[in-house]
């Protein structure tokens, strides 16, 4: 699907005359040598298999004009891929990783569906295609982000770890390292292109809608 999907789709959209808007992920620039940056200011160096292939579609749609939008971090319910983990994580530590202090760039996922229907009517109103960091306005601290419901949960951390002794401790239960590092650090990116597409991004959306703090909250109660 991120390759041979991707490809079919923009040769059927090129043939049609039909602009694309692709979803792709900025987990393709992997490690980030500085937090903060704007749309060109990383290589894409993707540093897992998953990621390579995403990095190849993602080449394939911009290398059709297409509007590529890079989301980091995305949050809403039925989310089974970030903060659900994270927050899984937090509590066998029963410990913030690095007094949770990481900030990261953390987007609802209403904020990435109104960012893709802004780039299509932007296509289609003639506007040319171009990568779009999907991102709010600021990072929001670890620590802010899993507190509400982690304190929920009864799980609240009193005490901190070291990257180095986080990743120890959960790549024996299978997470890799370089995931725990993602956490353990800042993690963030700018964006000034999304600002015309969602000129109110940044005060719009939050981190958590209330229906998403809810569902992790009950969804991860039970899970657990």
């Amino acid at each position: 699907m991120n390759v041979d999907g991707v490809t079919h789709t923009a040769e059927a959209t090129t043939s049609l005359g039909i602009p694309l808007v692709h979803v792709s992920t900025a987990g393709i620039y992997g490690a980030l040598a500085f937090s903060g940056g704007r749309e060109g200011q990383y290589p894409v160096h993707p540093e897992s298999e998953l990621s390579a292939t995403r990095a190849r579609g993602d080449a394939v749609a911009s290398a059709s004009g297409a509007s590529v939008l890079r989301p980091l971090f995305i949050t809403g319910v039925g989310d089974g891929h970030f903060l659900l983990r994270l927050l899984s994580a937090h509590a066998a530590l029963g410990a913030w990783i690095e007094d949770g202090a990481a900030r990261l760039s953390v987007a609802s996922a209403g904020l990435v569906a109104r960012a893709a229907v802004a780039a299509v009517r932007h296509r289609l109103e003639g506007g040319a295609g171009a990568v779009v960091h999907v991102v709010p306005d600021r990072p929001v601290a670890v620590r802010d982000l899993l507190s509400p419901i982690l304190a929920e949960w009864g799980r609240l951390p009193s005490r901190s770890l070291s990257a180095a002794d986080a990743g120890a401790a959960l790549e024996a239960r299978g997470i890799p390292a370089r995931k725990v590092a993602q956490f353990a650090h800042d993690y963030f990116l700018s964006s000034e292109r999304l600002r015309d597409l969602v000129p109110d991004a940044g005060s719009r959306d939050v981190h958590l809608t209330d229906a998403a703090l809810s569902w992790y909250v009950q969804h991860g109660r039970s899970a657990r």
